[in-house]
């Protein structure tokens, strides 16, 4: 079976290395060939690029709507490169060949050229949501009814919609209600062993330094409340201050979120990273007293998975959560009470943090999360997905 993955978003992107990638990996370790073909995000030319990533073919082709390094885009600009990148995706189409294409996070971009490949060459579409793009997206208006438009278009064409979660699956349901679909979470991908960052040591940190890490974006319009954690981290350090925070991410708040720390009275016990690449989020994590996703209830956190979660899970690291969408089904109830706070109340942040980093806290999360991880690792959700696409592929063979 030959399956074509066509997303617009470049191969840096967190839903590129976290769910589309494994998704693909997945596919290819089933023995089907798999090409992903997606747009880049450099801010100029040339957006061509071929890589072999363990036997996937991936291909840019043209640029995405932003520039991975652009924090306000211009809207000509914009304009100018959703035509390019459009053109691209359908000329690149124009001589490919599958069995079944997986249209990936529908945007103005990529959605009508799929669908297009799909009609002319009569394969079915599987439609693969792990966001709410419309709602999530900093673009102008008029691209974020665009999004909307075009993922209600999409929804209605596709053979088989696979969303990451049950909100997902509502705001599916309301497009199209008897729209065939399937879970798929978004899952995580275990290292062989989990080495040591040396996160103290790197930082010149005493050993006896409690540590809060944020791992993740810095963008705040995608959910990622990071300004609240830093409000909250402020007042927490007035009491405790051998506690450091540690954020490990960009985004297009970054500068922002740095300034807003250095006028903080704990500005010296605040560390940004920057960029990271897995698996050394799990190294991160493992280093850290506690790990922290501090989210807001936006559409978007109702919609999305937590890759935070999944790293606490993994290592041990007990995590404290705003207590939104899909994060209290992956910790069990025993952990609610300490690991899950209330977004709305301005406080509970804070005193979420000084709960989590009290000593007895690690052994009790590590007794309720042992093996917890199992059923959200890929080579689990994997072969769910793969045997969604044969039975897609045979009933329209």
């Amino acid at each position: 079976m030959r399956v074509l993955f066509v997303a617009a978003l470049p191969p840096e992107r967190s839903s590129m290395v976290g769910r589309i990638l494994p998704l693909a990996q997945e596919v290819h370790a089933a023995g089907h060939a798999v090409e992903i073909l997606t747009l880049s995000g450099a801010r100029r030319g040339p957006y061509t690029e071929r890589r072999d990533v363990g036997g996937i073919r991936l291909r840019t082709v043209g640029p995405a709507l932003r520039a991975t390094d652009e924090i306000h885009p211009h809207p000509v600009r914009t304009f100018v490169r959703f035509l390019m990148g459009h053109t691209a995706l359908a000329r690149a189409l124009a001589t490919a060949k599958a069995d079944v294409v997986i249209l990936e996070k529908p945007q103005p971009q990529n959605t009508f050229p799929a669908l297009s490949f799909a009609q002319r060459v009569s394969v079915p579409l599987v439609l693969d949501l792990d966001d709410l793009e419309a709602e999530a997206s900093r673009l102008p208006a008029l691209f974020r009814w665009a999004f909307a438009r075009l993922e209600s278009q999409a929804v209605e064409h596709a053979a088989v919609v696979t969303v990451a979660s049950a909100a997902l699956a509502e705001h599916v349901r309301a497009l199209r209600p008897r729209v065939r679909m399937e879970l798929v979470p978004t899952g995580a991908r275990l290292p062989p062993t989990i080495p040591n960052a040396h996160l103290r040591e790197r930082l010149g940190l005493p050993a006896d330094a409690k540590v809060i890490l944020y791992v993740g974006s810095l963008s705040i319009a995608s959910g990622h409340r990071v300004d609240h954690l830093l409000d909250a981290f402020a007042k927490l350090a007035h009491t405790m201050p051998n506690v450091h925070l540690v954020l490990a991410g960009n985004g297009l708040d970054e500068q922002r979120l740095r300034a807003t720390a250095r006028s903080l009275p704990p500005a010296a016990n605040i560390h940004f990273l920057g960029r990271f690449t897995p698996p050394s989020d799990f190294a991160l994590a493992h280093d850290a007293d506690l790990l922290v996703d501090p989210v807001d209830r936006s559409l978007t956190n109702q919609a999305k998975s937590s890759h935070r979660v999944l790293l606490a899970l993994a290592t041990g690291t007990p995590i404290v959560a705003g207590a939104v969408g899909i994060r209290p089904l992956m910790l069990p109830p025993a952990l609610h009470v300490t690991c899950l706070y209330d977004p709305d109340d301005p406080d509970a942040l804070r005193a979420a943090l000084a709960r989590g980093l009290h000593e007895s806290v690690r052994d009790h999360f590590r007794l309720y999360t042992a093996d917890r991880i199992h059923p959200w690792t890929w080579p689990v959700l994997g072969p769910r997905f793969v045997h969604l696409l044969q039975s897609v592929a045979r009933s329209t063979s």
